[in-house]
């Protein structure tokens, strides 16, 4: 018996892919939604972002602060993720192919991190070079 037909009434009634759920929505209003929120939450990201970017041409750190500070979170989530690797003694290994599914996730979430962090740098060295 497969652990679909275990599944109580109300635990399928709780999924979100289920129509009959009160918590379902179906594909295409999801599409709507999408499409009217998705100008907001750039506007939104533009309006936080936008004025320490333009005041750093001024000298003020706080942008290249924030690089620094999420490039750093980064490595210590690779180190973190890596950890069961260290333990291994496997020190020069790339890729997440060698870890557990849990710290695999958690070395692309690091990389995610540390790619903003480059990307703000970058953004940084174009504003300063004008």
């Amino acid at each position: 018996m497969g652990r679909a037909a275990r599944l109580s009434l109300a635990e399928q009634d709780m999924k979100t892919d289920n129509p009959r759920s009160d918590w379902h929505i179906p594909h295409d209003w999801l599409a709507i939604l999408a499409i009217n929120f998705a100008p907001v939450l750039i506007l939104l990201t533009a309006a936080v972002l936008l004025p320490p970017l333009l005041n750093t041409a001024h000298g003020d750190p706080t942008f290249l602060v924030e690089a620094i500070a999420i490039g750093c979170i980064g490595v210590v989530l690779l180190f973190v993720a890596k950890m069961p690797l260290y333990r291994q003694h496997k020190y020069f290994s790339f890729g997440p192919r060698l870890l557990p599914p849990k710290h695999r996730k958690l070395y692309w979430i690091s990389y995610g991190f540390i790619g903003t962090s480059i990307l703000i740098m970058a953004l940084l060295l174009m504003i300063l070079r004008k």
